[in-house]
């Protein structure tokens, strides 16, 4: 029973020791960031991101337009 217990962790140890050992410990620390930085800035669902990623490029498409140096009828 107790090895059924720390079977998943003692699996996940060789997993990181294999991927420090094929692709370097920066790598593996890189990943690792950029895995805690994804669950930081995606807590909510997909449909929730996408509905708000689409207002703001719709905010910045409407503030373009209307910016100062921007003519209308001139697209670089």
């Amino acid at each position: 029973m107790f090895r059924l217990l720390f079977f998943p962790i003692r699996l996940s140890l060789k997993i990181l020791r294999l991927a420090v050992r094929f692709t370097g410990f920066s790598n593996v620390v890189l990943l690792g960031i950029g895995v805690g930085i994804g669950l930081l800035v995606a807590p909510t669902s997909g449909a929730e991101l996408r509905r708000r990623l689409q207002e703001r490029m719709e905010e910045r498409r409407g503030q373009g337009a209307n910016s100062p140096g921007v003519r209308p009828g001139s697209e670089t």
